[in-house]
């Protein structure tokens, strides 16, 4: 095609294949994104979910970012669910207040469940 055209391979043309790619499996799958939906979305996605377990400094490389309050901008927002889990993981730490066990067990085990 690009020898056809006279033209060389540039960057945008991997990124228009793999986009088609993903539409084409979306659609294999019989998956109908509502709203808007790209590659774009999936990375956010996977930022996010890392975000969510792993620590600030670990997503930022994992990003891409060159600086750590790109990171912190766009995927350190807290939800109710991560409020619910990190009230329980305080709640157990303070039951457990007169025993002799490590805190981080204790996070551990709340948190898994």
């Amino acid at each position: 095609m690009y020898q056809k055209e006279g033209r060389v391979w540039e960057n945008r043309d991997m990124l228009l294949n793999v986009g088609r790619e993903l539409r084409r499996h979306l659609k294999k799958a019989d998956i109908k994104p509502n709203g808007s939906f790209s590659l774009h979305t999936l990375r956010k996605c996977a930022g996010k979910n890392w975000a969510d377990v792993l620590p600030p400094h670990v997503t930022k490389e994992l990003m891409g970012h060159s600086s750590i309050s790109t990171t912190m901008k766009f995927y350190s927002h807290v939800d109710e669910s991560q409020r619910a889990r990190a009230a329980a993981a305080v709640d157990a730490l303070i039951a457990k207040a007169g025993e002799k066990v490590t805190p981080e067990s204790d996070v551990q085990a709340v948190l898994a469940s």
